[in-house]
């Protein structure tokens, strides 16, 4: 049996111990998930998981107890509930059987997640509810701009138009594609580089992947969508993936190679001949160069940080 058992708390850190044959990837997965602070050492012959001062121990050995029993892996979810001796005469439903209480735990795990999905639900019904200022104020060029270059002097006033596209999306099924995978990717990664680095991350390759798509098609200014970020999202999770496992969201081969050759597809004519409609080709290979660069810069700080959250 896997000796999990936590020191004395006077320690200055609770540990677990575990022999170094121990596959400790779904305990660390949800330790990261969960916001705990540890890391994890070699000592006399054993993995000795370390806790920062401060964190929650109570949920920690909840944790300790699952991994134990074999019911944590790493795509799966765990919600620790206080015992009844904790929370006096208040009896509550588990989580996961309330949509509202599930959907309340989403928007506080993943908040930078949520908001972008629903600003761009925002931008969709500004588009197909024909609400002209709406849909102008988030184009990349303004209606008089007559498609100058973006260092243009109009554009010192207006520089939220290098992220604004983001938010425009053209049909029902669009912000649906990108809803779904922000709420699947998305959320996994804003949980492990927490909400202030993933902001900055959505930001940066959000700018990239407009900046891409203008001058890659300028003839056709008028484009909008999360699809750049989402990109950008795919390729930093499997640099992750690649490089450091225990932080990435577990996604098949297929799903990368589908992903290729969407992005592939998207410089031929197969979608227009399809579906009458133009992928923003540019966005997406900007949001996933600009991923992955982000993905190794986060490697290399990682690694030179002492790995705090091995």
């Amino acid at each position: 049996m896997t000796d999990a058992t936590p020191d004395s708390p006077a320690s200055s850190a609770h540990t677990g111990r575990f022999p170094l044959d121990t596959d400790l990837s779904p305990l660390i997965h949800m330790l990261n998930a969960k916001g705990i602070a540890h890391r994890v050492t070699e000592q006399n012959g054993q993995q000795h998981l370390l806790l920062a001062e401060g964190q929650d121990v109570a949920q920690v050995k909840a944790l300790l107890l699952a991994f134990e029993r074999g019911q944590l892996s790493q795509d799966s979810s765990f919600e620790y509930l206080p015992q009844q001796s904790q929370i006096g005469s208040i009896h509550s439903k588990p989580v996961n059987n309330s949509l509202m209480s599930s959907s309340l735990s989403l928007i506080y795990r993943a908040p930078v997640t949520v908001l972008l999905i629903i600003l761009g639900v925002i931008g969709w019904l500004g588009y197909s509810h024909a609400s002209d200022a709406l849909f102008y104020a988030l184009l990349f060029v303004s209606e008089s701009a007559n498609r100058q270059a973006i260092l243009s002097p109009w554009e010192s006033q207006q520089w939220w138009r290098l992220m604004a596209p983001v938010f425009l999306h053209f049909s029902w099924w669009h912000i649906a594609l990108n809803g779904l995978a922000m709420l699947q990717v998305g959320s996994a990664v804003e949980r492990s580089l927490k909400c202030p680095f993933y902001l900055a991350f959505c930001i940066v390759t959000g700018v990239v992947g407009n900046i891409a798509q203008y001058y890659i098609a300028p003839e056709s200014p008028v484009f909008g969508g999360l699809s750049g970020i989402v990109f950008a999202l795919f390729a930093f999770n499997a640099v992750l993936q690649w490089k450091l496992p225990e932080q990435a969201l577990k996604l098949p081969i297929g799903f990368y190679l589908f992903s290729l050759i969407w992005l592939a597809s998207g410089f031929t004519p197969v979608f227009a001949f399809l579906f009458d409609a133009q992928m923003g080709n540019g966005a997406h290979l900007g949001g996933a160069i600009a991923g992955a660069l982000l993905a190794f810069t986060y490697l290399f700080f990682y690694q030179h940080n002492g790995a705090k959250h091995d």
